[in-house]
């Protein structure tokens, strides 16, 4: 009957030191099927966990998105118009060219032509005529004669 009065003081030691163990060293108790929890840093065949890639960097504003976009634009309708003008400046140069020929082959068929009906070309031209008709008349004669 002493022995049941008789508290045991090392049973009663352990268990106030797994008391004060157990307050010491609170943590939260993770559920078992968690991966964290079947991840042994021991077991080389585990599965090492992904890091987590950064945050992307911040994008630009709305603001700053409109303004790029409305330079942008502004640079494609300055590239457009400075390829119209210079269409229309390479067409006009074109038509220059084509112009001067015109004219440069037609002031040379008019001097051609004046200098043939100079005065002292037309008296040359007749001489001609005359020095040749006897033998266009016999020429013709021959011919006309078959």
């Amino acid at each position: 009957s002493n022995s049941k009065s008789v508290p045991n003081t090392n049973d009663d030691k352990q268990q106030q030191q797994k008391k004060k163990s157990k307050k010491r060293s609170k943590k939260p108790k993770q559920p078992q099927n968690t991966p964290s929890s079947t991840t042994n840093s021991k077991d080389p065949n585990a599965p090492t966990p992904e890091p987590t890639p950064p945050p992307p960097p911040p994008g630009p504003s709305k603001e700053e998105l409109a303004r790029i976009a409305a330079e942008e634009a502004r640079i494609k309708r300055e590239n457009e118009e400075r390829e119209r003008l210079k269409k229309e400046h390479e067409e006009r140069i074109s038509n220059a060219v084509t112009t001067l020929t015109t004219i440069t082959a037609v002031t040379k068929r008019h001097a051609a032509s004046r200098e043939n009906l100079s005065p002292l070309s037309l008296s040359q031209s007749r001489e001609t005529h005359l020095k040749n008709k006897k033998d266009l008349k016999s020429d013709h004669k021959k011919c006309t004669a078959f």
